[in-house]
């Protein structure tokens, strides 16, 4: 299975393409179980759902979106507690770094829905709220 979500889209492509040529001759492709829950392990499902140790270090360290600076404008999060593309801890964490540097960022959870139809939930609500602020 290779997967890509907006930007990456375009690199599993290229992963997908180079492992059906032949490429990595220890790798390949295959048919993708009809669900997570088949595909992999309940521990390993547990463990993304809530990493601890090595696995919640290295999320961390892989994302700075939130660390590296604190937006001087209206700022909001949106995103989806049933979410199994992305983590919802990732919004949490970025909430709580963003309110340890003075910046209360309010995380609007839009559901127990997945990647996708999340996408759907959050931009109407984020046009109503773009629509009501002020300018400065």
């Amino acid at each position: 299975m290779v997967t890509g979500f907006s930007q990456g889209g375009q690199a599993a492509m290229a992963l997908a393409r180079a492992l059906q040529q032949g490429a990595g001759p220890h790798l390949r492709l295959g048919a993708v179980a009809a669900s997570p829950q088949r595909l992999f392990t309940r521990a390993f499902l547990r463990r993304l759902a809530h990493p601890r140790g090595e696995i919640l270090r290295l999320v961390r360290a892989d994302d700075t979106t939130c660390t590296s600076w604190v937006p001087h404008v209206p700022a909001r999060l949106y995103a989806a507690s049933g979410d199994t593309q992305v983590a919802y801890l990732n919004s949490v964490h970025c909430q709580r770094v963003l309110a340890a540097h003075g910046r209360h960022v309010p995380l609007i959870d839009v559901g127990n829905v997945d990647h996708f139809p999340s996408e759907h939930r959050a931009l109407p609500r984020a046009l109503r709220w773009f629509e009501r602020l002020q300018p400065a």
